[in-house]
This record gives structure tokens, C-alpha cells and sequence, in this order.
């Protein structure tokens, strides 16, 4: 399931029924390459929740269910080595240094919270570069990825393999 797919998907009390926020973001574990959590809004002047990706009952398209309100845990008791709440616009970079885009999106397990691809685009500059547009998008297999951290350093192969050097 594509990322940005969740973002702002209803969070259901599976006991009482109750909406209790909404999705507004993901709490990544860079060394594990999974999502260990969900950031959900807390409504009109709260504070957010967190709710720890094995506590989720089920992911769909339409919404996510919660066992309980009491679900959700505090951000602090995740503990904050390795962990980044933010995958996209960071930078894609080959083995060799070659850049070659930034990310737009991902996709992930709804079982385990293991990311499975990637998406990046290409900008076009416009005009001799007085703007930039969304250029093409490619997609890779996590297999690709050799580091994730603040920039994503992917195999040497991948321009060969997603038909960018044909592009180019």
C-alpha cells in the first residue's frame, strides 16, 4: 500500500465505533526499513497520538482500525535513535553519488510495515531553469536500496534497470 494512501484515513475504535483522528504521518525505523508506527491527529486543539504499527487491527483503502483508544502509546516510548517521521523529498542517490531524484512516495507491508518500494521523481527545469516541474517517476524494489537514512543510496544499477539512462 502506497503511503500516501493513508494520509488522512479515519482511525476506528474497533470496540466502541468511535473516531479517534485521523492518520497525519509515519514514524519510520531507518536501520529496519518499517514503518513502527502512526501518527494520528488528536483533533481540534489536541495534541497527536501515536499508534505503534502492530497495534493497528486493520489497514485498508477506507480506514484504519484500532483495537481500542487505548491503543495508542506516548512518542518518547519509541525512543528516538534511528527513527524519522519523514522519507519523502530526501534525496536518491546511486553507490557512485549519482543523483537521481527525490523521493514522492512509498509503499509498504499492511501486515508487517516493511517498505517495499520506492518512488522518486525526476524534476524538469523550465524555461533555462526559472522553474522547476514534476518530471518522471520511478519506482524501485526496497532491493534496491543499499542505505536508508537521510539521503537513499540505491544500487549502482538502478538507472539501467527503471530505463532512465533511456530517458535522458
Amino acid at each position: 500500500m502506497k503511503a500516501r494512501e493513508i494520509l488522512g484515513l479515519a482511525a476506528i475504535d474497533s470496540e466502541r465505533g468511535d473516531a479517534l483522528g485521523s492518520v497525519k504521518g509515519f514514524i519510520i525505523d531507518l536501520e529496519k526499513r518499517s514503518i513502527v508506527a502512526l501518527e494520528v491527529s488528536g483533533g481540534f486543539l489536541s495534541s497527536s497520538k501515536v499508534l505503534p504499527f502492530n497495534n493497528i487491527k486493520a489497514l485498508e483503502q477506507d480506514v484504519v482500525m484500532v483495537p481500542s483508544a487505548h491503543s495508542f502509546i506516548n512518542r518518547r516510548d519509541l525512543g528516538f535513535t534511528g527513527l524519522t517521521d519523514r522519507l519523502t523529498g530526501r534525496q536518491v542517490l546511486t553507490e557512485d553519488g549519482r543523483r537521481l531524484g527525490d523521493v514522492r512516495d512509498y509503499s509498504f507491508d499492511v501486515q508487517s510495515g516493511d517498505i517495499t518500494t520506492i518512488t522518486f521523481g525526476v524534476d524538469k527545469e523550465v524555461l533555462g531553469g526559472l522553474w522547476k516541474t514534476a518530471g518522471d517517476e520511478y519506482e524501485i524494489s526496497a532491493s534496491y536500496i543499499k542505505t536508508l537514512g537521510e539521503n537513499i543510496i540505491v544500487d549502482n544499477s538502478v538507472p539501467e534497470e527503471t530505463g532512465m539512462n533511456k530517458a535522458a
